[in-house]
């Protein structure tokens, strides 16, 4: 076992640095002449968020790097389980595999392998969180393990969804034939649901936090019609009252947290 841990720490931290590089690399030097941000520019939709919500990549690579070194060795006083803990390193170890071939999937407008790849990132991540949240952890656990993982399934999952809508622009596919207009607001109110129930059953603020980010990010865009190819009518109302919907079950959070005397 001592051997089998020893192996899957350092793999964290050599995969996730070399992760890090390989992401680097992709921005200055396009591969296939383009990269990642450039294909969401190529189509535009009602659910890519303004190019200033993208920022959330540097909490999340800052809180992933504490992650791999807090991970490496864990303080006496870490009360994680070995499960948790085990399933933590291995879905970091599995996104930085997956978030290569993604890459590449991306770039070369493989979009239904590209949303596949991630849609199952998002799956697994989530049964990460919600292991996690099983654990009464230390203050330190939850800063540098369920913090991490909470932004990047919240993230992910927000990637996923805008993977298969330009894969629905890219083939001209709309659901059950209904304008964008109407799926759009459709989407919007699933999707906030899904974050809803997440966000209660894992009691995972940042989560919350993040999807808020991303839409108040979707909605900078539709307020200021940048580069969509039409004004999506009632979409600045839904995604308003969505937020709305998030920042409430955010704030009973804090609420109880505050009761059970715990920051997070």
């Amino acid at each position: 076992m001592e051997i089998n841990e020893s192996v899957l720490k350092r793999s964290v931290v050599v995969l996730y640095f070399c992760m890090i590089i390989l992401n680097a690399i992709s921005f200055v030097i396009p591969i296939n002449g383009r990269n990642v941000a450039m294909i969401a520019a190529y189509y535009p939709n009602f659910f890519t968020p303004s190019k200033f919500t993208f920022l959330i990549w540097l909490p999340v690579y800052l809180l992933l790097t504490s992650f791999a070194i807090y991970q490496y060795k864990l303080p006496d006083n870490s009360l994680i389980s070995s499960k948790a803990l085990f399933l933590a390193r291995i879905s970091l170890i599995s996104y930085c595999i997956i978030n290569f071939i993604w890459t590449f999937a991306w770039l070369y407008d493989y979009f239904a392998l590209s949303t596949m790849i991630i849609f199952v990132m998002a799956v697994f991540l989530g049964c990460v969180c919600r292991n996690i949240s099983k654990d009464d952890l230390a203050a330190r656990d939850r800063l540098c393990i369920r913090l991490p993982f909470g932004i990047l399934y919240a993230w992910i999952s927000m990637t996923t969804v805008i993977n298969l809508v330009i894969l629905m622009y890219s083939v001209r596919w709309r659901i059950f034939g209904l304008p964008h207009e109407i799926s759009s607001l459709l989407i919007f109110a699933s999707i906030t649901v899904i974050a809803l129930i997440q966000t209660l059953m894992n009691k995972d603020i940042a989560y919350c936090l993040t999807f808020i980010w991303s839409y108040i990010g979707i909605l900078a865009k539709h307020i200021s019609h940048d580069k969509l190819d039409r004004p999506y009518p009632y979409a600045v109302t839904v995604l308003i009252s969505c937020i709305i919907m998030l920042a409430g079950s955010a704030l009973y959070l804090i609420v109880v947290n505050r009761v059970h005397k715990r920051w997070y």
